[in-house]
């Protein structure tokens, strides 16, 4: 049965699909995605958004631990620059669980992941 993201612990209450990831991090163990997530107004770390943009951002970490398996597919780390010169390697368009591992579908590639739920660290 697939799980959305949306129904994991910790991530009820942020809207991937708008963030942006910042850097990928990976070892043998780890995979990190360091994020300016959106929050939505149910996050108790909430606040009106600022001038200009619409949604409200807080840096964060998503880390999935005790990674035993991680499967890349057309994997691109190419950075993208916006207007104001900020650097962003795209968003999450999809985050799910289901058969026991963890798929994400991002404009880095497709990732199926097996290891233990992915928790969300504020920066």
């Amino acid at each position: 049965m697939k799980k959305n993201y949306d129904n994991f612990k910790d991530f009820e209450n942020i809207y991937l699909e708008d963030s942006f990831i910042l850097e990928v991090i990976e070892n043998s163990s780890q995979l990190k995605f360091i994020m300016e997530v959106v929050l939505t107004t149910n996050n108790s770390l909430y606040s009106k958004p600022k001038q200009n943009e619409v949604h409200c951002y807080k840096n964060a970490k998503i880390v999935f631990a005790n990674v035993k398996e991680i499967d890349w597919k057309e994997k691109d780390l190419s950075p993208s620059k916006d207007a104001s010169g900020e650097i962003d390697y795209g968003n999450i368009h999809e985050l799910y669980f289901e058969d026991g591992y963890y798929y994400i579908f991002a404009d880095i590639g497709e990732l199926k992941i097996k290891s233990v739920e992915p928790k969300i660290k504020y920066l």
